[in-house]
């Protein structure tokens, strides 16, 4: 029985390995034969560590910074999926502890974001794809916020222009 029960679950694993890695990617295509792709992932999908993703973080009395989604990421040669069990645990913070999976990833690579490179041709943006395996109610959360936020645009500056002028609208003269 417990033989069974192990090959089913390297099958489901084999299975969900093949699922995530037909979906998503993290590499960084040939700028001479894809040459659009690489220009996307370039321009949308390479994480730039900045004031607002590195924090600072105190252990055994020494203070350092992290980025807080996790760049650079590891460099792996083959496909790691973790224990589900112990991704689902949380920290202190209510964060989980761990990433479900790495993808496969070399060194020049490693601050490249997941994605989905047919999302990313006809989105032309940045596209966050990830593989979340539970139906907690972090999912329904993350999925809201993530489709409601505000993207910033060129209309941003058209109406801060309008709302900060020091003319009125009234006051001008023909």
């Amino acid at each position: 029985m417990d033989q069974t029960r192990n090959y089913s679950w390297k099958k489901t694993q084999c299975e969900l390995e093949e699922f995530i890695k037909s979906i998503i990617t993290c590499s960084k295509p040939d700028q001479i034969s894809s040459e659009t792709l690489h220009a996307l992932v370039s321009q949308f999908q390479t994480h730039k560590c900045n004031r607002y993703c590195s924090k600072c973080y105190k252990e055994r009395n020494k203070f350092f910074k992290k980025c807080r989604f996790g760049f650079p990421r590891p460099v792996k040669t083959n496909f790691l999926l973790n224990d589900v069990t112990d991704c689902l645990a949380i920290n202190k913070r209510k964060h989980p502890r761990k990433r479900l999976y790495h993808l496969p990833r070399t060194k020049n690579e490693t601050h490249i974001n997941d994605y989905n490179p047919a999302l990313l041709l006809a989105n032309q943006a940045n596209v966050d794809v990830q593989y979340i395996g539970h139906l907690g109610s972090r999912l329904t959360h993350y999925t809201t916020d993530y489709m409601t936020q505000h993207e910033r645009s060129e209309q941003d500056t058209m109406w801060k222009d309008i709302f900060t002028s020091t003319k009125s609208l009234g006051s001008t003269q023909l």
